[in-house]
């Protein structure tokens, strides 16, 4: 099956915005097929909690990178 997009969620230390950015993200993935591809960037805010909870919620099973220490963007969006 070919993918409509693949959306990829960027994050560092947003606990407070996570929640309402992966509700809009998942809410999109059950009307198209999309690939989620989620990445926190070292979060020491509770985010990555965050996000590996809310994984249920999509469509089909996001991709989470989670990097063990903090290498910025860039680095983050190329692995």
């Amino acid at each position: 099956m070919v993918n409509d997009c693949t959306i990829v969620v960027l994050n560092y230390n947003n606990a407070d915005f996570i929640d309402a950015c992966l509700s809009s993200v998942s809410s999109i993935s059950r009307d198209y097929n999309v690939d989620c591809v989620l990445i926190d960037d070292a979060s020491t805010d509770g985010s990555q909690q965050k996000i590996s909870k809310f994984s249920g919620e999509f469509n089909r099973t996001p991709t989470i990178i989670k990097n063990i220490k903090n290498i910025g963007i860039n680095a983050s969006i190329k692995k």
